[in-house]
């Protein structure tokens, strides 16, 4: 089971939305979401937060 922030750091931007039509921004951006959308220490600064698991079937 896996833990990841839904907004994660990116929320703290007031520019977001703008820095993701600039090329360069949004790669920093998208790398700086990427390294921490589920690290533990970080992880209660994110408004929000999704839990993803996956079913193993047994017997297949």
């Amino acid at each position: 089971m896996n833990t990841y922030a839904v907004e994660g750091m990116a929320w703290l931007d007031k520019d977001f939305f703008a820095n993701m039509l600039n090329h360069k921004k949004r790669k920093t951006l998208i790398e700086l979401l990427q390294v921490t959308e589920n690290d533990s220490y970080i992880l209660p600064f994110s408004p929000h937060m999704m839990i993803a698991v996956k079913k193993q079937i047994h017997g297949k």
